[in-house]
């Protein structure tokens, strides 16, 4: 996904918010949603997810279209804009083909084992409990952009992807 769909699936049709989280509030004062001993994701207090509605999405760290672990989860590697790679990238879906060492065949994806010009991350990760927590570890706000234009990363459990694919017309 591109970082702009990113942003969309947090925050829906509405305008950005200062240090807004993709739950849509710039707290994480109600947030219950945490990482169990087990590594799983799990809520305080007996919340179960039978509870969601629109009126408690912070509290089970949800985006406005239900998404769920936009942040706090792993880094979501998105297209980013912030580099002329990621702004060539067309949209075009995936043909279902690898190349050499796991990277797309499209001519318009941004490539890269490591480093990987036009990739950027979003949403922030837990990396572990002895891990200091701050603007990243575990929740980081939707529009955090330090990681955005950021193709370093190389494979490591608080590194993924969300997959998506435009609707058919």
């Amino acid at each position: 996904m591109t970082e702009l769909e990113f942003e969309k699936a947090c925050r829906g049709p509405h305008e950005p918010v200062p240090l807004e989280y993709p739950w849509n509030t710039s707290s994480r004062d109600r947030l219950k949603r945490e990482l169990s001993v087990v590594r799983d994701r799990a809520y305080a207090d007996g919340l179960d997810e039978a509870q969601l509605d629109d009126a408690n999405r912070d509290v089970f760290g949800v985006s406005y279209y239900g998404v769920f672990d936009l942040a706090g989860n792993v880094w979501e590697r998105c297209i980013s804009i912030g580099d002329s790679v990621g702004r060539a990238f067309t949209g075009s879906h995936g043909d279902g083909n690898l190349g050499p060492g796991g990277t797309a065949t499209n001519a318009d994806w941004p490539k890269g084992e490591v480093m990987a010009p036009g990739i950027g991350y979003r949403g922030g990760a837990f990396y572990g409990s002895d891990e200091p927590h701050g603007n990243t570890n575990p929740y980081s706000p939707i529009g955090y952009r330090t990681y955005a234009g950021w193709g370093g990363a190389y494979r490591y459990k608080t590194y993924s992807a969300r997959f998506v694919r435009t609707v058919d017309r």
